[in-house]
């Protein structure tokens, strides 16, 4: 994460509007900052500014604006910053996730129409993407779990991390040397590394136990005097040829198994072959019959064109004696006539 930008509103003794700018001049320039001032100018405000609008949580656990109504709220409610007086109050921040994108995060609270004596209310969060221009979550729960998500950090690493409290800095500069080990694992919250390097002890105790174990092992077994080592070595050679004429026979059964399984389905496929000719026999020897009438049909196929001459040969005849017939009958009246 990197801090762009800081802007607030009445917020504990910084009154009114406050805007520092981490990439305008002078600050875009000045690599390492400090921030000075008297008791009560605002240094710390600006770190909950910074906390406000990532966490809506305040790192100090006590604030300008714990009077009046806010005496009843938690030690660490963003809303006790609200300064004396005021009606609202915000805190926003510009910075780059650890995406690498610039996000805006915002915090504000209000009384009751905007008064001074108005019932404080519920705070409101907001995460924007500056580069997408658009809202990335909206609500208290779901902007904390994106925050999360955007700098990797929750607000107890954030504060262990980022901040550190003056109460407690002061209290481990001012300690013995024996008591700064303590000290800086409650301020940093690193107890773990205590733990860690208790359990790398035990574990190297019970590592160099079974060493120890091992080595009065290896002390139980004589090394082999030369004639002894001379045998081994021998018996040795001789397994190693063993194997090597081992595996040459089982190079050769292997090509013989190879062979035979080529034949066996070479033999497979020749019966299935004459299986396959001796249903094509049969299936010929059936079509028989069926080639006769074919080519019958093809021969009769054949003499279509004289049938139909015949056909028509026979209908004019039958027509021409038609024609006789009735010319006899006119003759013989014709001779009757005569």
């Amino acid at each position: 994460m990197r801090l762009l930008r800081i802007r607030g509103r009445n917020l504990a003794s910084l009154q009114d509007d406050f805007t520092i700018d981490f990439e305008a001049p002078p600050l875009a320039h000045a690599g390492i900052l400090a921030i000075t001032g008297p008791t009560g100018a605002g240094k710390s405000t600006l770190l909950d500014a910074v906390c406000l609008a990532l966490y809506d949580a305040l790192p100090r656990t006590a604030g300008a604006g714990a009077r009046g109504e806010t005496r009843d709220l938690a030690l660490n409610d963003g809303r006790r910053v609200l300064s004396h007086g005021a009606g609202e109050a915000e805190a926003e921040i510009d910075f780059i996730g650890r995406d690498g994108r610039r996000y805006r995060a915002g915090w504000s609270v209000r009384r009751a129409r905007g008064k001074a004596t108005g019932t404080l209310q519920a705070a409101k969060r907001v995460l924007i993407d500056l580069e997408a221009d658009q809202v990335v979550a909206d609500g208290k729960r779901d902007v904390g779990i994106e925050i999360a998500a955007r700098i990797g950090l929750d607000f107890d690493q954030f504060r262990r991390s980022v901040l550190l409290a003056q109460g407690e800095f002061d209290a481990f500069l001012r300690a013995d040397a024996r008591d700064r080990a303590d000290l800086l694992e409650k301020i940093t919250g690193t107890g773990i590394y205590g733990r860690l390097s208790r359990a790398a002890f035990e574990r190297n105790k019970a590592a160099q136990a079974e060493i120890d174990r091992i080595r009065l092992q290896l002390g139980e077994h004589q090394p082999l005097d030369e004639t002894a080592r001379a045998e081994a070595e021998a018996t040795a050679e001789a397994a190693r040829q063993a194997l090597a004429t081992a595996r040459a026979r089982q190079e050769v059964a292997a090509e013989t198994l190879r062979r035979v399984d080529r034949r066996l389905a070479l033999e497979a496929a020749r019966t299935a072959a004459a299986e396959a000719l001796k249903a094509a026999r049969l299936a010929n020897d059936a079509a028989s019959p069926d080639r006769d009438r074919l080519a019958r049909n093809r021969a009769a196929l054949a003499a279509r064109a004289e049938l139909a001459a015949a056909d028509t040969a026979t209908l004019g005849l039958a027509r021409a004696r038609e024609r006789l017939g009735a010319a006899t009958t006119a003759l013989a009246r014709a001779e009757a006539d005569h």
